[in-house]
C-alpha cells in the first residue's frame, strides 16, 4: 500500500467514489467502509459522482455505482468513467437481472454487488477488489 511523505509507516487510505441515489445506501456504504479504514465520497447522482471523478480521478482507488439512478443508468456512468480513465476500477450496485452486468464486465468492469447485499460481502468485495491490480 502506498505511504504519505510524512511517516513510512502512515498507509493511505484507500479511497472509494460511492454513487447511488437512495441516500441510505450511501450512507451504510460510507459508514460501513470508514469502519474498515477507508474513505468514502459519495454522489447521489450520477452528473455529480461523474464531476467529482472528472476532478479526483488520480486519487479515488474504486467507484460503486448504482445501476438504476435517476439521471443515468449505471452503464452510460460506466462508459463515461472509462472514457476519463480506462484503468478505472468500478463495480456495480444492482437490484436488476445480473445479465446487464455481465455485459458490462466484458468492457472492464470489475464485478459487481446484487442488491440487497451485506456488509461482510460489501467489505469482502472492495478489498479484493482494491488488492487486486
Amino acid at each position: 500500500m502506498a505511504t504519505t511523505g510524512m511517516s513510512d509507516t502512515t498507509p493511505v487510505k484507500p479511497i472509494i467514489l460511492a454513487i447511488d441515489d437512495a441516500p441510505e445506501i450511501l450512507d451504510i456504504v460510507r459508514l460501513t467502509l470508514e469502519e474498515e479504514g477507508m474513505m468514502v465520497i459519495t454522489a447521489s447522482t450520477a452528473a455529480e459522482g461523474l464531476r467529482i471523478y472528472d476532478d479526483q480521478y488520480q486519487t479515488i482507488d474504486l467507484v460503486l455505482v448504482d445501476y438504476a439512478l435517476p439521471d443515468m443508468t449505471g452503464d452510460l456512468a460506466f462508459e463515461s468513467i472509462m472514457r476519463v480513465n480506462p484503468y478505472a476500477k468500478v463495480m456495480l450496485l444492482t437490484g436488476y437481472d445480473d445479465q446487464i452486468a455481465q455485459r458490462m464486465l466484458a468492457h472492464g468492469l470489475r464485478g459487481y454487488i446484487g442488491k440487497p447485499f451485506h456488509l461482510d460481502e460489501l467489505v469482502n468485495r472492495v478489498r479484493e477488489e482494491l488488492a487486486t491490480p
